[in-house]
């Protein structure tokens, strides 16, 4: 599949008045005002997200707007699937499929042990150190 350089601007429009906490709506806001900075990868089948902390992955009711439907809605994607999922207070790399069907292969995938995810902490100041058995 072709790499497709997402360099025109969102098709539609996100009501931010939906989110009732400021903190998480100034998260969206700051992510929508540079969603492109944002897009990682993009082929026919797959998007690839960079999600900053603050952004839930799935929409709830206490979070009407998650990751998947800003995407969905922002670059009219109905059927945008994501493959894996971020707590709200992590960021990292959300790969989505754009075909509910190509979901079970890339899951498959993970369940398989045939690709793998790793997760990197950035500490600062000082980090205690345990001894073992305390």
């Amino acid at each position: 599949m072709d790499f497709i350089h997402r360099d025109n601007e969102p098709k539609n429009k996100i009501d931010l008045s939906i989110v009732n906490d400021s903190f998480e709506r100034k998260y969206i806001k700051e992510f929508l005002d540079n969603i492109r900075e944002y897009i990682i990868y993009e082929d026919g089948g797959i998007i690839v997200v960079n999600k900053p902390a603050g952004i839930i992955t799935f929409a709830s009711r206490h979070h009407p707007l998650g990751m998947r439907d800003i995407i969905s809605k922002a670059f009219d994607i109905p059927n945008l699937q994501p493959i894996s999922r971020l707590d709200i207070v992590t960021s990292g790399c959300l790969v989505f499929t754009k075909k509910r069907e190509d979901r079970d292969f890339y899951q498959r995938q993970f369940r398989e042990k045939k690709v793998s995810k790793s997760y990197l902490a950035f500490v600062e100041g000082d980090f205690p150190v345990f001894k073992k058995g305390s």
